[in-house]
């Protein structure tokens, strides 16, 4: 299985899908693109640190930054042709990344790059996760458990540690949302998404 992470920031893949990554990648290759370094919040450098330090505890085999401005992505021809190089050259069967259901700009961009640049992959699957700011109208219907990966998905939250300092993430507000999120599944802890595209079949609309 091949596995492609496609997400704003930093420490999002992380939040997101941490512990759903951690599940699948001792079996599948896992490649985490990053659209900005994060400059806005925090050194370029001390990021992109953090977010290979969280990659590896997750078991992330590949970590690419795209350099789009932080603050200001945008849906344009250069930010879809380089996602879409990517997936041509992994050929992904299953793709994370933000929700539309999200206050942030970059987010919501972030997705729709990534649907655009998936136009001539129909059979790729693609879930939509949750993270701080994401609305009330996200939606999911797809859950994993991850009560046996929950601490590295914690880890490799903590790894984020400038971003943890000034109060952007935060164990406590990872293990309720996974609990919450557990408790509506049946297990201790999960992860949910929306189900923007299951094996080819568009599920949910803008």
């Amino acid at each position: 299985m091949r596995i492609l992470c496609v997400f704003a920031h930093p420490d999002d893949m992380e939040v997101h899908c941490g512990g759903t990554v951690a599940l699948f990648s001792d079996d599948a290759e896992v490649v985490s693109v990053i659209m900005t370094r994060g400059h806005r919040a925090g050194h370029h450098h001390i990021r992109e640190r953090e977010a290979r330090e969280g990659a590896e505890i997750l078991g992330v085999d590949e970590v690419m930054f795209l350099n789009r401005v932080d603050g200001k992505v945008r849906v344009e021809p250069e930010a879809v042709d380089a996602i879409r190089e990517v997936v041509e050259d992994l050929r992904p069967d299953l793709v994370f990344t933000h929700t539309l259901r999200d206050t942030h700009q970059d987010h919501r961009n972030t997705h729709k790059i990534v649907v655009s640049a998936l136009s001539k992959r129909p059979r790729v699957s693609v879930l939509a996760g949750e993270g701080p700011s994401t609305t009330p109208e996200f939606s999911p219907t797809v859950f994993f458990d991850v009560s046996e990966t929950i601490e590295e998905k914690l880890k490799a939250v903590e790894a984020h540690e400038s971003q943890v300092r000034r109060g952007a993430i935060s164990r406590e507000d990872v293990i309720k949302t996974a609990a919450y999120r557990g408790m509506q599944f049946g297990v201790e802890y999960a992860e949910a998404f929306e189900a923007v595209r299951i094996d080819g079949t568009t599920l949910l609309l803008p």
